[in-house]
Formats: structure tokens, C-alpha cells, sequence
């Protein structure tokens, strides 16, 4: 069974698979340089439909 989780990256919404960690290689560079952004710009539409972009 596939539970789906949020991405790792804090200001992204996206959901992603149990066995992933980000929702792309935009979060997972992101979080690795510590981005101290409050908005995500992975271009999901699921991620800009939580932030109201």
C-alpha cells in the first residue's frame, strides 16, 4: 500500500510517493542549500493551488 506524504522541502504542499522524498529536483536543491523561502517555486500546480498563486 502506497501512502502518500508531503515533500520534504517546508514550503512546498506537494504530495509525494511513501518511498520519495521531494516532489522534484527544484525541493530537493532547495532544502539542501537551506532556502529561506516561505513560498515554494516547484511550478506543481497542487503545490500553487495550496499557496493561493
Amino acid at each position: 500500500m502506497q501512502i502518500d506524504h508531503k515533500c520534504e522541502y517546508g514550503p512546498c504542499q506537494c504530495k509525494v510517493p511513501e518511498a520519495e522524498q521531494y516532489c522534484s529536483d527544484h525541493c530537493n536543491q532547495a532544502d539542501k542549500l537551506r532556502a529561506e523561502s516561505t513560498q515554494c517555486s516547484c511550478g506543481h500546480e497542487e503545490c500553487k493551488a495550496a499557496q493561493g498563486v
